[in-house]
């Protein structure tokens, strides 16, 4: 026979109890503590001429959600130049980077040569693998070590902020 414990509860309700606890703590790693701070897959990106051949990419709602203190989606940019196009950024998944492709066309008829992530955050490289392999990669060495290595952890802290459904890629996204 089993003894009450201290606390007088048997052992059986102590290890549901524990095994309760151990689950929320679990849980808590895996699923997201709160919303997306932006719905990546209701962005859409304009392009906003800043200088000559310069332009920033925001979101459509930018104007009006930043005032209000509602967050806005990854920014990136577009710079063109004698010979080509430089991209700042190639976005979280294939709907946002399919975006920025779209708008180089509508800005000149030169091709993309350079893209720049500017971090090693999912949302600033995603989608390097839609990008021709004629256009360079160009990321901090540190940034290119962080992606080797931490990818697969990378992707799953992405997944936990954004979503499971925001079209987040597998592997083939760490193209550089």
């Amino acid at each position: 026979m089993s003894e009450p414990l201290p606390s007088g509860k048997s052992s059986g309700k102590k290890l549901i109890g524990t095994t309760l606890m151990a689950a929320a703590v679990l849980l808590s790693f895996v699923l997201p503590l709160r919303p997306a701070p932006w719905n990546a897959m209701e962005i859409t990106l304009t392009a906003r001429k800043l200088a000559e051949g310069v332009y920033a990419l925001v979101s459509s709602t930018a104007d009006t959600n930043n005032p209000a203190g509602i967050p806005e989606a990854t920014t990136g940019g577009i710079i063109v130049g004698e010979k080509g196009v430089l991209v700042i950024e190639s976005m979280l998944n294939a709907k946002l980077a399919n975006q920025v492709l779209d708008q180089v066309p509508r800005l000149t008829d030169k091709p993309i040569r350079y893209v720049v992530n500017t971090v090693y955050h999912g949302d600033h490289y995603y989608g390097n693998f839609l990008f021709a392999s004629s256009a360079t990669i160009i990321m901090h060495s540190e940034s290119k070590r962080y992606i080797d290595q931490k990818f697969e952890e990378d992707r799953k802290f992405m997944i936990n902020l954004m979503g499971a459904d925001v079209g987040t890629p597998g592997r083939q996204a760490s193209r550089w």
